[in-house]
């Protein structure tokens, strides 16, 4: 730790840039994942379901399962897993509801930032 203090000392660094790339890096870490999970799963699978002719509940409980199961690929725990099935059944409601991501991306950031702390 000292000798990477020095180091950023001798280049020019202050201390502070460091705490600010991190912060930086931590909301990248929340709102990147966040922005393409609404993308693809509530913006292009639910209404590409619902042209397919499914009722509003069956598109939305199969882009949350996709949802799930994406989420159980990529962590490897089935509690977060069908945690993030509800977070997609509550964020595809609000997505049909309010026809926006928006509140469903604010939301989804939220929840990653639950299990970012």
């Amino acid at each position: 730790m000292l000798a990477t203090t020095c180091l950023m000392t001798a280049l020019g660094f202050h201390q502070t840039v460091i705490p600010h790339a991190l912060t930086l890096m931590n909301v990248l870490s929340l709102v990147i994942p966040s922005f393409y999970d609404e993308l693809l799963f509530r913006n292009t699978l639910q209404p590409k379901f619902r042209q397919w002719g499914l009722s509003k509940w069956m598109a939305i409980g199969l882009q949350s399962s996709l949802y799930a199961c994406a989420v159980w690929l990529g962590h490897a725990s089935l509690s977060v897993a069908l945690a993030s099935w509800l977070l997609g059944w509550a964020n595809g409601w609000i997505v049909y509801k309010f026809r926006s991501i928006r509140p469903a991306f604010f939301l989804g950031i939220i929840w990653n930032a639950l299990w970012f702390a």
